[in-house]
């Protein structure tokens, strides 16, 4: 008895060390309110002056109330100052690197405003990119008038930003309450890497292209057996790299971006149409039409390519029940039922 009683106690003061490394082993499938995220300023791409100002404190009051954990605010304008970040929609690779130890998060939180009026109309989009490794792991939009709550006589209907700002930030976010990030095996099932040039815009729209893109990054985010470069890295390569984008690049060009990127496909995305025009009646009547191609890298051809368009009018039953308002949504349709069609690839 006395001969094992070492023994015991070497191994009463080494479990507990074992478990504490196990609970919190970074690779381990941990609820993603159990891991750090530092919240990025969004983007306004809207016309409103103050839209990120109106609309932070809503998704700082959502991550709080909904139990995760964020990095203080403080820290991270410390880290953007320090770094001379201006824009914080979008980061190098190298800048995403250096966020594990001078955040202490796991993932960052990259957005933009691309619709805010008083009428009220709101229209955000979000993307999740996990640090170090830059990649895009989840995405969301969520686009709301207050008139789509009206009901029978005129009630229901939100007549304030501040009344619709909660709904649409919950909307946003609340697929997060179910979401487990991907651990390191998962990551390593992910068949095809590509990285979202930024699309091209023949509409009248202002940044319709920018906004297309961001939508786009959302979506394909959440695409079974694809993994997509932070959308920074890609517009840094380009700056860096003097590449002429202007919408369109040569193959050979294309394919270069690729291998300094690491990807093994690169998508082309043009938006053809992004309005809100007057219909008959004097109704706002919004249409988005985008074509998307698929590069392969490798050998540098196109090995996909699709166009959809929409209008609000589509989905329209009865009494205007189901009419869409605003050119974001038509997009935001528009862009997942174009991610539902990307093709399954599997790379050997």
């Amino acid at each position: 008895m006395l001969k094992i009683l070492p023994f015991l106690l070497t191994l009463l003061i080494f479990l507990p060390s074992c478990a504490g490394r196990a609970a919190f082993d970074s690779d381990a499938r941990l609820p993603l309110a159990r891991k750090a995220i530092a919240l990025m300023p969004f983007e306004n791409l809207s016309d409103k002056k103050e839209a990120v100002e109106k609309i932070m404190p809503y998704i700082r009051q959502w991550f709080k109330g909904a139990g995760f954990e964020i990095v203080p605010d403080e820290v991270v304008e410390r880290f953007l100052l320090r770094h001379e970040i201006r824009s914080a929609g979008r980061f190098s690779d190298k800048t995403i690197r250096t966020m594990e130890r001078g955040l202490g998060a796991a993932y960052i939180l990259l957005g933009n405003v691309s619709l805010c009026s008083d009428d009220p109309l709101l229209s955000v989009s979000t993307r999740l990119v996990s640090v170090p490794d830059g990649n895009i792991v989840w995405g969301g939009h969520a686009s709301r008038s207050g008139e789509e709550f009206k009901t029978v006589l005129g009630l229901g209907k939100i007549t304030t930003l501040a009344g619709l700002a909660p709904v649409v930030i919950d909307e946003l976010f609340s697929p997060l309450k179910r979401f487990t990030p991907p651990d390191k095996a998962e990551r390593e099932k992910w068949h095809f890497r590509v990285a979202v040039m930024p699309f091209a815009n023949l509409s009248t729209r202002k940044d319709a292209g920018v906004i297309a893109t961001y939508l786009f990054l959302s979506g394909i985010g959440q695409k079974p057996g694809w993994t997509t470069v932070e959308y920074g890295k890609v517009w840094n390569t380009l700056v860096s790299e003097n590449y002429p984008y202007r919408g369109v690049l040569d193959y050979d060009t294309l394919q270069a971006l690729g291998k300094k990127l690491e990807v093994d496909g690169i998508l082309l995305g043009t938006v053809e149409k992004y309005s809100e025009d007057l219909g008959a009646k004097g109704q706002v009547i919004p249409e988005t039409a985008i074509s998307l191609r698929l590069l392969y890298v490798p050998n540098k051809t196109i090995i996909w390519a699709d166009r959809l368009g929409a209008t609000g009018e589509d989905d329209i039953l009865a009494l205007d029940w189901g009419r869409i308002r605003t050119a974001d949504k038509v997009a935001e349709k528009v862009i997942k039922k174009l991610v539902k069609r990307l093709p399954y690839i599997e790379i050997r």
